[in-house]
């Protein structure tokens, strides 16, 4: 490949001389634009698209020569025979790097330079205007102004600097987090103090979503328990959803509670039933759910709220959590014993006294 270009040789060139002889040497030749040689693609690396029909073209077009740097075809070569006019050779540039231009996005137009080369003439300019540098063959050797000129418009440093611009433009911006602007993670890690109103919400959240302690649940079971048929529209839906997942058993052993606002039947008639028949070996009820169903709120709720008049008279009552039984089960039995007979004190005393004995 020359890097030279000898302005004694340009007469009677043909548009393959023109290439070889003063455009590849403009382009890559170290004292001329010095652009890469492998940057530099000849028209069959390009697709062919329709253009400047006046000019007489009614097939694909091609440039002669593109730079590509960094991804983009910044400049746009057309070489002509010495007959043609570097005009039309510009014009064509022109169309094809608007075409380009064309596939991206508004403000963003890679393809800026532009160089018709005709063997005596040579025009150079921008995709967006009309040429801006016009010079003779003859004259483009180093150290002229001509060509110093034409290096300062499209040299190397100038096209890819050019190159690199439109790189940034199209690379994804950095995505910052909403908490990287107020201080990342050391505001994540920051402990913020409670709120005014914590230091009286937070017992009264204790008291009433704990069930440690029995005195919380006949308070809840009092003012804040809503019975089955009570229900919102909404809760009957979300209820349906949960049975169908639950495998109930249904027979003459198994019963589904139905707590109303004044009573629980199916519990009621047990209890009904044991006193009157009075069985010798005794009854074992167990009521039975998943964990945090409100078993023991309702067996609560039963015994202060739920239970008939007539049959508290003759009921009596025992709580016994195993929850905070001991670790060791040698002494298990009279733990048992005595937490019965504390809690069996405390019920009866309650103004709500009954009986019976609940196992949580």
């Amino acid at each position: 490949m020359e890097t030279h270009i000898d302005p004694d040789a340009l007469a009677g060139l043909s548009e393959a001389d023109v290439e070889q002889r003063i455009a590849l040497p403009l382009l890559t030749g170290p004292a001329y634009l010095a652009l890469p040689p492998d940057s530099l693609h000849a028209k069959e690396y390009l697709a062919p698209t329709i253009l400047d029909k006046r000019a007489g073209k009614t097939s694909g077009y091609y440039p002669d020569f593109s730079c590509w740097l960094h991804g983009f075809a910044t400049l746009i070569v057309e070489v002509k025979a010495p007959e043609v006019s570097a005009e039309t050779g510009y014009r064509e540039a022109s169309l094809y790097a608007r075409h380009i231009n064309q596939q991206y996005p508004s403000g963003l137009n890679p393809t800026r330079f532009l160089l018709s080369i005709n063997g005596e003439d040579l025009l150079f300019g921008y995709s967006d205007s009309a040429p801006t540098l016009s010079a003779k063959v003859a004259d483009l050797c180093p150290g002229t102004s001509a060509l110093e000129a034409l290096i300062a418009a499209c040299g190397r440093s100038v096209i890819e600097a050019y190159a690199k611009e439109c790189l940034r433009a199209v690379r994804t911006q950095p995505v910052s987090r909403p908490y990287n602007l107020i201080g990342g993670q050391a505001l994540l890690n920051a402990k913020k103090p409670l709120n005014t109103f914590a230091a009286d919400l937070s017992p009264v959240l204790r008291r009433y979503f704990s069930s440690a302690n029995q005195d919380n649940i006949r308070e809840i079971a009092a003012r804040a328990y809503v019975s089955s048929s009570e229900i919102t529209e909404y809760d009957r839906v979300l209820e349906a959803l949960l049975k169908d997942r639950l495998n109930v058993r249904r027979d003459t052993v198994v019963e589904p509670l139905t707590p109303t606002r004044h009573g629980e039947p199916h519990v009621s008639k047990a209890i009904e039933d044991f006193r009157t028949q009075r069985p010798s070996h005794g009854q074992l009820q167990i009521v039975q759910g998943g964990v945090g169903t409100g078993k023991s709120l309702f067996v609560r709720r039963y015994k202060e709220l739920l239970q008939p008049r007539e049959q508290a008279a003759h009921t009596f009552w025992a709580f016994v959590d195993f929850n905070p039984s001991p670790a060791n089960l040698s002494g298990s039995e009279r733990w048992l014993c005595s937490t019965f007979i504390d809690s069996f004190s405390t019920e009866k005393a309650h103004p709500f006294a009954s009986g019976a004995i609940n196992i949580l």
